[in-house]
């Protein structure tokens, strides 16, 4: 380490007045200080004695020393305190009067005492980078986070008893019970755990492993209704007319065709839509020591690292009929058809991490910031899924339909899977505030946020542009194939309050 020279000027006068106090006890070498040699922090009475020249001005070279600060570049330096009882009188005629001195040299390696002015202050920055046990340090937060949430189409609709089949669930007149909104945008639980090393001593350099995750958020929407009640459906655009339409799971005489004409039914119907979200996130860090001034206690590290992260998001929607009371075909009374539509999304973020973190210490409180930017790669993986069973009577089970799709999604236009990789910015903010309990253990409260510039969301991917007569089986398909293959991607933003406790050891 190296230290600058005006220090160790400094370091040797003391030890070197240290060195012929010793002297002058033992009869050696005449000594400016008639007395036995100092012990620590001793206060030494002198008798006025003449200073030769060069020895004044070694002492007016010692103080103006004294009042500058211990930072040398990044690195903090051993300190010596120099103090006078009471005030120093000018000297007269060559001789100091009635000077009374403490000091308390460093003198090597092996002295491990801490003389700074700001010993001793629980949670200041000079305690907390000389402390004996200072090499490890882990932390444990509860987070409060919130997800902006993913925009859906309107998927669920209702008309009133009575409303005729031609026009009931068609938008804008249908009542919307699930959908035209967002999903996965509520506040969340979750947990972040860091675990650190100082791997120089004085807290120069340290490496720290964190993770971080959030509840896994679920969403989950049911309605039925009978043949008697309102008409639900399942609301679209229909690209071959050019104009809303609706597809009816429940109401009075409706009109099905199941591949051997149309039949009408009464039917009975339910709908379940269910959404999920899951975060996860790890990251290694190396911190080093930027900027350190004890006389202002703060502090300044420069990070540099790797972030893992994860976002994995996924919607469902079933709708079950029961076909009661056939005018004629083949299919038996209390038959039931489900229909599946999934869409999932899968975001992989790796990628490198720099950034500044800072600490400002007031006794045992502190201010601790943290900016940084991950740059890397995401690779946004995009599932559709889509499928038709039929359980024959209600009672032999469901047995899907080969080469049928769901509703929104169909074979041959949207379902598959798509992969690709795009070029992500990741920055990340935190601002705390931390209270020492003891040497050992410190409180924490504080706010962050998270921002991922490119991601795939399952709600992006859905068409309601459908062109019916392109759904199996089709015989005379016309206009344009709907729905469309989409790899829409769009933004994430997490933010919330965090409260933990850190643990030196």
């Amino acid at each position: 380490m190296m230290i600058a020279r005006r220090t160790r000027e400094r370091i040797l006068l003391a030890c070197l007045a240290w060195l012929a106090s010793i002297s002058g006890a033992m009869g050696e070498t005449p000594s400016a200080y008639d007395a036995p040699a100092p012990t620590p922090r001793a206060t030494v009475q002198q008798p006025a004695v003449d200073l030769n020249q060069g020895a004044a001005s070694a002492a007016s070279h010692t103080e103006s020393l004294a009042g500058r600060s211990k930072t040398i570049g990044a690195m903090p330096v051993a300190s010596e305190r120099v103090s006078r009882a009471g005030a120093q009188p000018l000297p007269i005629d060559g001789k100091w009067q009635n000077v009374v001195t403490t000091f308390e040299p460093d003198c090597g390696p092996g002295d491990t005492r801490d003389f700074s002015p700001t010993a001793g202050m629980t949670g200041d920055l000079h305690e907390e980078l000389t402390g004996v046990n200072d090499r490890w340090w882990a932390e444990v937060d509860y987070l409060r986070w919130r997800a902006r949430g993913y925009d859906v189409p309107a998927l669920v609709t209702q008309s009133p008893v009575g409303t005729a089949p031609a026009v009931a669930g068609r938008l804008p007149g249908a009542e919307i019970l699930f959908g035209d909104g967002s999903l996965a945008g509520d506040w969340r639980d979750g947990g972040r755990a860091r675990l650190g090393w100082w791997a120089v001593d004085g807290q120069f350099v340290g490496y720290q492993a964190e993770y971080f995750g959030l509840n896994g958020q679920e969403a989950n929407f049911t309605a039925s209704s009978t043949a008697a009640g309102p008409l639900l459906a399942r609301p679209f655009f229909n690209t071959a007319v050019g104009a809303e339409d609706a597809s009816l799971i429940s109401g009075p005489a409706l009109t099905i065709d199941l591949g051997q004409g149309p039949f009408t039914y009464d039917v009975d119907g339910t709908i379940n839509v269910s959404a999920s979200s899951d975060i996860h996130s790890f990251a290694l860090t190396r911190r080093h020591v930027l900027w350190t001034d004890f006389e202002r206690n703060i502090r300044t590290d420069w990070l540099l690292g790797y972030r893992y992260f994860r976002l994995d998001e996924g919607i469902n929607i079933t709708d079950v009929v029961t076909l009661n009371n056939p005018s004629g075909g083949l299919v038996a009374p209390g038959t039931l058809i489900r229909r599946v539509d999934e869409f999932d999304a899968t975001n992989d973020f790796h990628g490198g991490e720099v950034g500044l973190s800072g600490e400002i210490h007031r006794g045992r409180w502190s201010l601790n910031m943290l900016g940084k930017l991950g740059i890397g790669n995401t690779e946004q993986s995009v599932n559709v899924r889509g499928n038709t069973a039929v359980n024959p009577g209600g009672v032999l089970g469901f047995v899907e339909s080969p080469g049928l799709g769901g509703f929104l999604a169909q074979p041959g236009l949207n379902i598959g899977s798509q992969v690709r990789n795009a070029f992500t910015l990741m920055p990340e903010a935190e601002m705390a505030v931390a209270f020492q309990v003891n040497d050992y253990i410190s409180l924490k409260l504080g706010a962050n946020a998270v921002y991922v510039n490119r991601v795939a969301r399952p709600g992006n991917q859905i068409d309601r542009n459908l062109n019916p007569t392109f759904f199996p089986p089709a015989n005379n398909p016309t206009g344009d194939p709907a729905p469309a293959s989409k790899f829409d991607q769009t933004y994430l933003l997490l933010y919330g309050f965090n409260a933990g406790v850190e643990v030196r050891w």
